[in-house]
């Protein structure tokens, strides 16, 4: 890693540094001090009607089991409220956010601007001219009814930045495009539309938000029946339906009213959407967010006026620590000498880490196929095995690369795509390798890309992946559509699918060298993977968890990848945290009185609660010198970084403009802080726009806070994914932790599947990638 303390990121003009922020620090006038009213919060209702009572001249808010009323105008009049309450905001940021929220709200109402709050955030929606995408995408606007369009939108919320030392409130802004679809279903079914498999907005009024009701099954006359409704009625006037604003509507829509014509505008949509929201754009259309907020009377209540540092300019001269994180050194071998920060140049040098204790260099391998393809799948698993002669980056195939002799193969063709057919396939090479006295190494399965949207055992994939790992044997897929491809594509095709099948066959491609610290580590991931029966349908959750510790100067992989319904996670991770931390006690000799470091890579914020089971678990099982960390690893929040010395990948249409390098590193504050994952290289296409770093928030409980250390934790584990060899957006405790629970949610739709199947030696390796 590559933390400078001293260097600081200059928010602000181009001679002040090259990383930029979305975020505009405010402080207050000098006045703070407020007055407000307390009353006893009974229930939603009797909240909502207070707030229409004092609309105007009121913010009201909840606060726990009090309401806080404050006055906009304070006079110290005798009111039904009783004694007015006085309150320093500097010290009620709670406070200070909802009031600097309800500012930016009230601003742009009083501009006849729409906009709501919710999730947490204030909504804006421009009206403005030429704020349509879609007008500017269409020959004829006449055609298509303005109540759909396609316009640009922003988003307000107010967070904590440290600046200069000291933790200042900021307005964040992020730009958004919205679909709006206000016309009636009713007008759609005149002119042919067919609205079976779609789901239906119930509103009683076109501007209204409206409520998701459930799926199209059939029309009769004028109602609508109804199919993963929920808890909604089975029925639905016709005249109250309303299309969600979603991208496939609205695509079906261009459809129905341009037939052909739809697919030039949704290129066209496409392309605008792309420069829209690029890095330069994006950060000048933040800027000009900014000015216009500056510019209003910023008079948040009382008198007391919100103070802005010039935001995103060169007359901003508030600093941020940050850094960035170099590759760090991955090991290919168990003496250390071997290393590289390229994981294909190391496995091409090197070949894996434990190629020399790998348990069999003649491997057994079956492929399943559909007939009619064979021959395309033949020519494709030759590439694979051999590599492609002349690629700059695959002419090591997988049998050199990761040092196999050459291996048994046989291709076991299934009559069509059905389940029962890739059934009987798989039937066949089980029943081959056994007349053999063999066992398969390892199954590549040829699927179609239309299988993703399969369920259960309808999936052919799913049937035949649940049959084989009951067998013990690791499975594979590649999709026909990505055999076909040629060039990079293919190339970057064959060298993930080899990595991830060494994993699968217990490999080790690489690891990754532990930090030389007095305590020993042991770092839990937790994941999750949400599965539903239809969107309205009862929800389960199902958590992953994944271990890694550190042992001998390395980073290394606990053998089990664990997953438990939601509802039982908090028991099943203390039993398996106790299990984990004495198998790894005895193993490496931890003796009571080391020092261990437990850091927790969570999907989710803690619940204290949680904490406290932790701790006292720990306490339990005897380690009193044990610290702490759990790190909330969110990728849902409001932040950007723009680098504008980033000029894009690209000779003629650039992708990744602006955006930051991976391993830019960001400190927010003491306990919050960015990290980049992927940067411009790693972005696929011009149109994924400028990539969203990770936001790391360590929880006040913890007892290690080193939020340097743990933010570049985070980034080389990112580096420690074997499932392809690009690095990964999320480190591996959180992606693996959520690939187990997915894998296992599918998994569990087949009659046959048990999790018993994977507590043999198949669980032992990494199954799920």
């Amino acid at each position: 890693m590559r933390i400078e303390k001293e260097q600081i990121i200059k928010v602000g003009g181009d001679e002040m540094g090259k990383l930029y922020v979305n975020a505009a620090p405010f402080s207050l006038s000098d006045d703070q001090i407020l007055y407000l009213y307390c009353v006893e919060y009974k229930d939603h209702e009797t909240l909502n009607s207070l707030r229409n009572e004092l609309r105007g001249k009121y913010f009201v808010r909840r606060a726990g089991d009090k309401v806080e009323i404050v006055p906009y105008i304070f006079t110290n009049e005798e009111n039904q409220f009783g004694n007015p309450i006085e309150v320093n905001l500097y010290d009620r940021y709670d406070l200070l956010a909802a009031l600097a929220e309800n500012w930016i709200l009230r601003t742009f109402k009083s501009k006849k601007a729409t906009c709501w709050i919710s999730g947490g955030y204030i909504h804006y929606l421009s009206k403005k001219s030429g704020s349509d995408i879609l007008d500017k995408c269409l020959n004829d606007r006449s055609i298509v009814p303005t109540s759909i369009s396609l316009r640009f939108g922003a988003e307000f919320s107010i967070r904590k930045i440290q600046v200069n030392g000291k933790i200042s409130p900021s307005v964040i802004v992020n730009t958004r495009k919205r679909i709006i679809i206000n016309e009636p279903l009713i007008n759609f079914l005149q002119i042919g539309f067919d609205p079976v498999g779609f789901y239906i907005l119930e509103k009683n009024h076109p501007e209204e938000k409206g409520r998701l009701v459930g799926c199209v099954e059939r029309v009769e006359g004028d109602i609508l029946f109804l199919k993963d409704n929920g808890n909604n009625p089975d029925t639905l006037k016709i005249d109250l339906a309303y299309l969600e604003p979603r991208q496939e509507n609205l695509e079906a829509i261009l459809k129905l009213y341009l037939g052909d014509e739809s697919l030039d505008v949704l290129e066209k949509i496409k392309n605008i959407s792309s420069e829209k929201f690029s890095g330069p754009t994006k950060l000048e259309t933040i800027n000009q967010l900014f000015a216009f907020l500056e510019k209003q009377e910023r008079n948040i209540c009382q008198n007391i006026q919100i103070v802005f540092d010039t935001p995103l300019s060169n007359e901003y001269q508030a600093s941020i620590q940050n850094g960035e994180f170099t590759k760090p050194n991955l090991l290919f071998d168990v003496s250390g000498r071997k290393t590289s920060t390229w994981n294909q140049g190391g496995l091409d040098k090197y070949g894996p880490f434990n190629w020399e204790g790998f348990p069999y260099r003649n491997i057994n391998i079956a492929v399943i196929c559909q007939s009619d393809k064979q021959g395309e799948v033949e020519r494709f698993i030759k590439q694979l095995l051999d590599g492609i002669p002349g690629s700059t980056y695959a002419e090591s195939g997988f049998l050199k690369r990761y040092h196999f002799d050459k291996p048994y193969f046989r291709v076991f063709p299934t009559e069509n795509n059905s389940p029962h057919a890739y059934k009987v396939a798989c039937g066949k090479a089980l029943d081959h390798i056994t007349e053999h006295g063999r066992k398969w190494h390892l199954s590549l399965i040829q699927i179609e890309e239309k299988f993703h949207e399969l369920q259960g055992t309808d999936n052919p994939y799913l049937v035949v992946k649940a049959f084989l790992l009951s067998k013990d044997i690791p499975v594979q897929q590649f999709e026909f559509e990505t055999i076909i491809q040629n060039g990079l594509s293919l190339t970057a095709s064959v060298n993930n699918m080899g990595v991830a099948c060494y994993a699968k066959m217990g490999g080790t491609p690489w690891i990754l060298p532990a930090k030389s610290t007095l305590s020993h580590e042991l770092i839990i991931g937790i994941g999750s993977y949400m599965s539903s029966e239809g969107r309205l349908g009862d929800k389960r959750r199902y958590i992953g968890v994944t271990t890694v510790f550190s042992g001998d100067g390395r980073y290394l992989l606990e053998s089990r990848t664990a997953v438990v319904d939601f509802d039982s996670y908090q028991k099943e991770l203390a039993s398996n945290l106790m299990r984990i931390v004495n198998d790894i006690r005895r193993t490496e000799a931890w003796s009571d009185n080391d020092p261990v470091r437990f850091i927790f890579h969570i999907f989710k914020p803690l619940k204290n609660s949680e904490i406290e089971a932790v701790k006292q678990l720990v306490a339990e099982l005897g380690m009193p010198h044990a610290e702490f960390a759990f790190l909330h690893i969110a990728d849902s929040h409001p932040f950007y970084i723009f680098d504008k010395s980033e000029f894009g990948i690209g000779k003629q249409v650039k992708k990744g403009v602006y955006a930051p390098s991976r391993g830019s590193y960001i400190k927010l504050n003491p306990i919050e802080a960015l990290v980049c994952l992927t940067g411009a290289k790693e972005l696929k296409q011009v149109s994924d726009g400028l990539p969203t770093p990770i936001l790391l928030k360590l929880h006040e409980s913890s007892s290690f806070r080193d939020l340097d250390y743990l933010s570049r934790q985070v980034f080389e584990f990112s580096c420690l994914s074997w499932r392809g060899l690009q690095p990964s957006p999320v480190p591996i405790t959180i992606l693996y932790s959520d690939l187990v629970a997915k894998n296992i949610n599918q998994l569990s739709t087949i009659p046959s599947w048990s999790t018993e199947n994977i507590l043999g030696p198949i669980g032992r390796t990494r199954w799920f990638l």
